[in-house]
């Protein structure tokens, strides 16, 4: 998160805490010539289209306060998480920490550019798979990508 997305979080965070949803993050980038801010939500029982509604319609006026963009014109979007989210905290390595997920690496190891298996632990350095009973350690510094395995 940049300066000026940190800058949105610390803001909003509190008052979506205080609604019973965690703020997880906050993206600005353009999107077909335009400029989008968008509130990345989740609670354990799922985020529906009520609860982004309602977040969006309690940080829309604190947003107007804040001014963010210095008058410019923005599209204010509120989601969830989404299935298949890429991890960028230990808060979303935590939530997932159990269950499956997948690495892409930025070269091969071992042959493989992507291996999933079932989270069983992480720190700043490292993310630890179980992988057919087996346990692998992987640094975080090969990891291009890491997030939930959906298989469909």
């Amino acid at each position: 998160m940049n300066k000026f997305e940190q800058n949105i979080f610390d803001h909003l965070n509190p008052i979506i805490e205080a609604n019973g949803v965690e703020l997880c993050d906050v993206e600005f980038r353009k999107i077909n010539d335009e400029d989008n801010l968008t509130i990345f939500l989740y609670t354990e029982d799922g985020i529906t289209l009520n609860d982004c509604e309602r977040i969006h319609n309690i940080i829309d006026p604190v947003l107007d306060e804040l001014d963010p963009t210095k008058n410019g014109p923005y599209r204010l979007n509120v989601s969830s998480l989404g299935l298949d989210r890429p991890f960028k905290t230990n808060r979303d390595f935590e939530r997932y920490l159990g269950l499956p997920v997948e690495l892409k690496f930025y070269k091969k190891i071992d042959g493989k550019k992507w291996v999933n298996g079932v989270l069983a632990d992480f720190n700043d350095d490292v993310i630890t798979l179980d992988i057919n009973d087996k346990i692998f350690e992987f640094d975080k510094k090969d990891i291009a990508l890491a997030r939930p395995y959906v298989e469909f």
